[in-house]
């Protein structure tokens, strides 16, 4: 069984609602970094106003002038990603991450430990991290259960009913699907995911050629993608509880993790270009999260093919603006708010303080000067930390270090080469110099040895 997570209507908008609860009732914008200000994420309400992701910037304040304007802010959403993951991670270790917001896992196995309630746990789980119930889709393969995920809370396909779940769906929801592709499609009257499905195999292989196969192989719910979780990214880890909350004490307290820190990248034989220090407060430490109430399941056995209106209330969008834009996205409810007192992230959340260092160290010193730069960064005499982080990670290959080694030690050899044939003198290359005028010397006459 394969689970597609979503955190709707983004990971960013559903960090900033949690942050401050006001934002909910007013439409917000996310804008990208970039040179040109795109709209990242959108929220319901400014998505009912007509913005959408990838619009312009200045198109979208036209629209939706009274919108609350904010900046993607990757490094503050990237740790409570990471949690997101870590959660879905304690069911299953296969988890994928496709994109911040995204992520697939494979859950083959996991309901015999967890029964069929699976989904419903990791979206309580996920819900208490972010504060919004994520989307989800399960099916037996990957892109079934992606566009499952596009209808709100749980979906389930059943195993076998998989052509039957994409038959009445748009083609434009095909991942990978260009537009050169998307208006051949849209020329020869192909509307939903069934209309491809239902074309011989040989035709789509002589007239789309392997794009074409691939995705008429979705198209009849065939797809054999495996889950592959990313390589763990190796990292020297360090902490120590503070006592007395002062910044000499701290700076004590980070002499000592370099000292540590440097004594296990010597001994594992790596050198690391990124060095973080994290400041843990007394509200930061780490603490049970309470679950979410589990979450209804719908499965998808009730469409059939002969009954009318069998297309489904799934919202979806092309995220090319040379593509055919489908209708607009049927309004949502917005969901309810809690009682008592407004959801807020953790505070632990915080992220870590970062400095990307020229050179590979693996020495106590630059360890040491690179993180007291970031504790006066970070110092605030208010908050005291309670508990001080420090991280070295981003190794660099062996290959380059090899590649740099090799270097050094063959200049070395010519080096000595050239002492062992013509000594040591720092002018071996001449025979006759004037050591009171040595810049203005112009001729120089070569040994006979360093001519041949």
């Amino acid at each position: 069984m394969i689970l597609y997570l979503r955190v709707v209507p983004g990971l960013g908008i559903a960090v900033e609602e949690g942050r401050r609860s006001e934002l909910r009732s007013h439409p917000v914008l996310l804008l990208s970094d970039r040179r040109r200000s795109m709209v990242r994420e959108a929220n319901f309400i400014a998505q009912r106003q007509g913005v959408r992701p990838g619009m312009a910037a200045t198109q979208a304040r036209q629209i939706c002038p009274d919108a609350t304007v904010l900046r993607y802010d990757p490094s503050s959403y990237s740790p409570i990603w990471e949690d997101i993951c870590d959660a879905v991670r304690q069911v299953t270790p296969l988890v994928e991450p496709v994109e911040p917001g995204q992520l697939v896992a494979d859950l083959t196995g996991c309901e015999r430990l967890w029964g069929d309630r699976v989904g419903s746990i990791i979206a309580g789980r996920v819900a208490a991290v972010v504060g919004a119930v994520p989307w989800i889709g399960l099916s037996s393969n990957r892109l079934t259960a992606q566009l499952a995920s596009l209808q709100e809370g749980i979906t389930r396909v059943e195993t076998g009913m998989e052509a039957l779940f994409l038959s009445e769906l748009p083609i434009t929801l095909l991942p990978g699907l260009d537009a050169r592709l998307a208006l051949t499609f849209q020329v020869l009257g192909l509307k939903t995911i069934g209309d491809f499905a239902a074309l011989p195999r040989d035709a789509v292989r002589q007239r789309f050629k392997a794009d074409g196969v691939r995705l008429h192989a979705w198209a009849c719910g065939k797809d054999d993608r495996p889950v592959v979780p990313p390589p763990p990214r190796p990292s020297v880890t360090f902490e120590k509880v503070c006592e007395d909350g002062t910044i000499e004490e701290a700076r004590q307290i980070i002499r000592l993790l370099a000292d540590r820190c440097a004594q296990e990248l010597q001994e594992r034989g790596v050198a690391g270009m990124v060095v973080e220090l994290t400041l843990r407060g007394e509200e930061y430490s780490p603490r049970p999260r309470p679950l979410a109430p589990p979450l209804p399941e719908r499965r998808a056995l009730q469409i059939v093919k002969n009954e009318e209106d069998q297309a489904l209330p799934i919202p979806y969008r092309v995220h090319s603006s040379r593509l055919p834009q489908p209708g607009v996205t049927p309004d949502r409810p917005e969901p309810a708010p809690t009682e008592g007192e407004p959801h807020r992230l953790p505070a632990h959340h915080r992220p870590a303080a970062r400095v990307l260092l020229r050179t590979p160290v693996q020495t106590a010193a630059p360890l040491t000067e690179a993180a007291e730069r970031l504790l006066l960064r970070e110092w605030n005499p208010a908050h005291p930390p309670q508990a001080i982080v420090l991280r070295v990670s981003d190794f660099p290959s062996p290959t380059q270090l090899s590649l740099l080694d090799n270097r050094i030690r063959s200049l070395a050899e010519e080096e000595q080469i050239l002492i062992a044939r013509y000594g040591d003198s720092p002018f071996r290359h001449v025979e006759r110099i004037d050591p009171g005028n040595i810049l203005a010397e112009r001729q120089f006459r070569w040994e006979r040895g360093m001519q041949a």
